[in-house]
């Protein structure tokens, strides 16, 4: 849906459905960020009268709608799917299907595609199904789709990005520097132990496996300011003068360059040692205010 990291494609492809189609439902993954996955919608923009279709805003990215992950493949858990394939099967049993009952699934079926619809992961005591409930609850609030829709989300979105890279940074360097001061502990203590086979200083492995912990979970923000330092530099550094991007899409690649900039200035604060933003919208448009420590 969002196209490239910085939502630089706009929703453009209608894919109306055929006449013989009384209904249908078509769940979007709302964080799908690559160019390749792009979004077709059911209907044209102009038909908001006598819709057959529902179109539902869902997180993850287009695996985590449709499947095909492995848990702790690419990412902990590989449930949000399953969310998906619950909320097809109910829509599905609605319209009419004979699907067996769910509760009575495993009776009908082998034991492996019960097991499908199975929720165990749980994130600061929630299970995938509540977390998906809540965003959309909070997160969701317009129920027709749109480009304006979009970019708002958008925003808020790449807002809450750069407020986790600034964590992720901030969170770094104080490892960092936790790091070197315990190799230099180490190379003053090591002399007396040396040949002992005891490990003169265990915090500096600890605190390397908190780096690594860190980095894996967070680590691919690191993409996404690869992006945006991009985008900054094509478009206000130095603009190319046959980048016919923003001539083709204005709004769209004028938008996501705001967002390059603002996710920057959080990276910007913590290499200048300042706290945590504070974000304050009006009307869809935000004001990042940082002060200093």
């Amino acid at each position: 849906m969002i196209g490239s990291v910085l939502g630089e494609k706009a929703i453009d492809q209608d894919s109306p459905l055929p006449d013989v189609v009384n209904n249908a439902l078509h769940l979007v993954a709302a964080h799908e960020r690559r160019p390749w996955r792009g979004l077709y919608l059911l209907g044209k923009k102009t038909d908001t009268a006598n819709k057959k279709y529902r179109e539902e805003l869902l997180p993850g990215c287009s695996e985590d709608i449709g499947g095909g992950l492995k848990p702790d493949e690419q990412k902990p858990s590989a449930e949000l799917c399953r969310v998906a394939l619950y909320n097809m099967y109910h829509a599905a049993c609605q319209a009419g299907v004979p699907f067996p009952d769910f509760d009575t699934l495993d009776q009908y079926t082998d034991t492996k595609v019960a097991s499908y619809f199975i929720m165990n992961d749980a994130v600061q005591g929630g299970s995938v199904n509540y977390w998906v409930s809540r965003y959309q609850r909070e997160e969701v609030k317009d129920k027709v789709f749109s480009e304006a829709m979009q970019e708002k989300y958008l925003d808020n979105y790449f807002l809450w990005l750069g407020e986790q890279y600034y964590m992720y940074q901030y969170e770094r360097e104080r490892l960092d520097k936790e790091l070197t001061s315990a190799h230099r502990g180490k190379i003053s203590d090591y002399g007396p132990l040396a040949g002992t086979g005891i490990n003169p200083n265990t915090n500096a492995d600890d605190i390397k496996s908190q780096i690594s912990e860190l980095d894996s979970l967070w680590g691919w923000l690191n993409d996404v300011k690869s992006v945006a330092i991009g985008l900054r530099n094509d478009f206000i550094v130095n603009p190319r003068k046959n980048d016919s991007r923003i001539k083709l899409k204005p709004q769209v690649y004028n938008a996501a360059v705001n967002r390059a900039v603002k996710f920057l200035e959080f990276s910007r604060a913590v290499y200048n040692d300042k706290n945590l933003a504070i974000i304050i919208i009006f009307d869809g448009k935000y004001t990042i205010f940082l002060f200093c420590a």
